[in-house]
């Protein structure tokens, strides 16, 4: 009796771990197999650090903001005839001088926010002339944390007439830090110019010191308009969480990539063994998006490589996510390919991804994957 005892209970722990295991399975699409078109655009002052953005403008037509991530503007496109058809160049905001946007949020062709490094706030019409500016950090001289804006990620967010900014914390006066209990944004309502709360927060790999050498623990985010939701991807972390604005509840979920076995960040040392950056040679991961027709989230995830700077083209993956964040698939991207893990955005019809290099200068090509594609075939 024992003995059968003992094989069921062997028996169900096998089961449930064949189970987890198969749970844990990612299946992996050769991005070759989803390719559906190529995409030109005739242009000879495409710029060459940038991020791309989908608008739609009240009569239904498709546009594509190209932000320049070195100068601040914007090269806009029309995505039916693919024809450049303005330029918005950098703001000069009075009594702001040398302001330089680094992110941006676009609420509609005509409302256009901009943030610089230093934390300052500007809205454009559609014209490229500024309706409002703010001094967001004329309100945090007395805090012990700043503004913390990334020029190649997607983490500054505006809903219902207040910003959702990312802040850096301060180390505490005995040496350890840790991000437990301690917020990854502020709310600043634009109508009061002020601070309104501290918002979101990060995962629990964070709560311990020695996964912190530095504090600016960066992560990306996504707005989601019509869920009244945001969306945190975290660089080093394979959790996801989604706040209600409202609220500040949080539905949190991992989508771990097989990719990336370790995800800690590695001290890079000078002569004389000071730290003089941090960089991540086994890969993270990078900003999300969000597909409508589909239904669907994509993250970057950014592989192993020997290249020394953490931003430089390297293997990468697009994580393929459910509306519930359950991880579906990864589309692999070789190293080897002339792609960006950076230079990407989503359009009606799927993923939009930048061939780098160009054998005519007066154009940009793009390739256009359908993550449907796979599940068709």
């Amino acid at each position: 009796m024992f003995r059968l005892v003992a094989f069921l209970v062997f028996y169900c722990c096998f089961l449930c771990a064949h189970e987890v295991e198969g749970q844990r399975h990612t299946p992996v699409i050769e991005f070759h197999d989803i390719i559906s078109d190529t995409l030109v655009l005739n242009h000879n002052k495409f710029p060459e650090s940038y991020r791309m953005k989908m608008v739609t403008n009240h009569k239904g037509a498709d546009f594509l903001y190209v932000f320049d991530c070195k100068k601040g503007g914007f090269e806009i496109f029309d995505l039916w005839t693919k024809t450049h058809i303005k330029t918005i160049n950098p703001p000069v905001v009075e009594g702001l001088p040398g302001f330089k946007a680094v992110s941006f949020d676009i609420m509609s062709p005509n409302e256009i926010y901009m943030l610089s490094q230093k934390g300052n706030l500007i809205q454009l019409d559609s014209a490229g002339k500024m309706v409002e500016h703010w001094l967001v950090t004329q309100e945090l001289d007395n805090e012990e944390y700043a503004i913390s804006v990334s020029d190649h990620l997607n983490n500054f967010a505006v809903m219902d007439q207040k910003a959702y900014l990312p802040i850096m914390h301060a180390y505490q006066k005995n040496g350890s830090f840790t991000l437990k209990g301690k917020s990854a944004m502020i709310v600043y309502d634009l109508a009061a110019g002020e601070v309104e709360k501290e918002f979101a927060g990060y995962p629990k790999s964070t709560y311990k010191s020695n996964n912190l050498p530095s504090p600016k623990y960066e992560f990306a985010t996504l707005k989601m308009k019509d869920e009244e939701k945001l969306v945190i991807s975290y660089l080093k972390d394979p959790e996801l969480k989604a706040y209600k604005f409202k609220n500040n509840k949080a539905k949190s979920s991992k989508a771990e990539s097989p990719f990336l076995n370790d995800n800690r960040i590695r001290p890079q040392k000078d002569q004389f063994g000071n730290v003089i950056q941090y960089s991540n040679p086994n890969g993270f991961y990078h900003n999300i998006y969000y597909d409508e027709n589909r239904q669907l989230f994509y993250r970057t995830v950014a592989h192993h490589h020997d290249n020394g700077n953490s931003l430089a083209r390297r293997p990468f993956s697009i994580q393929v996510i459910d509306k519930n964040f359950n991880l579906l698939s990864e589309i692999k991207v070789p190293g080897s390919e002339p792609l960006d893990h950076m230079k990407l955005t989503v359009i009606k019809e799927g993923i939009l991804l930048q061939i780098c290099q160009q054998k005519n200068p007066e154009e940009v090509r793009f390739l256009v994957l359908d993550v449907n594609k796979s599940f068709r075939d």
